[in-house]
């Protein structure tokens, strides 16, 4: 299920703490959070936009080969191969 903008924004890959509008552009990958129901369902917690779903399947590891509607997407395995080391100041000992 997908809710909210089905536009697709150029994202960096890095922004400074300091930028926050962001977040608010059309386009934006995001997920809302559902407090209580959503269609009389209390199992529908989070709803991503389009932008959301797709950043999601890639940060897990698939590569988007097609559609087969607005909300079922066709994957292949793919490589994760942003996934760094933390910057030492945040690296876990």
């Amino acid at each position: 299920m997908l809710r909210g903008s089905t536009k697709i924004a150029d994202i960096a890959d890095d922004y400074r703490f300091e930028e926050e509008a962001v977040f608010e552009r059309e386009g934006y990958p995001r997920m809302v959070f559902v407090e209580k129901n959503y269609s009389a369902d209390p199992t529908n917690w989070w709803i991503p936009n389009r932008a959301g779903m797709e950043a999601m399947l890639r940060s897990s590891g698939f590569s988007i080969v097609g559609a087969t509607d607005d909300e079922v997407y066709l994957c292949r395995r793919g490589e994760r191969g942003f996934m760094v080391e933390p910057p030492p100041a945040i690296a876990y000992r």
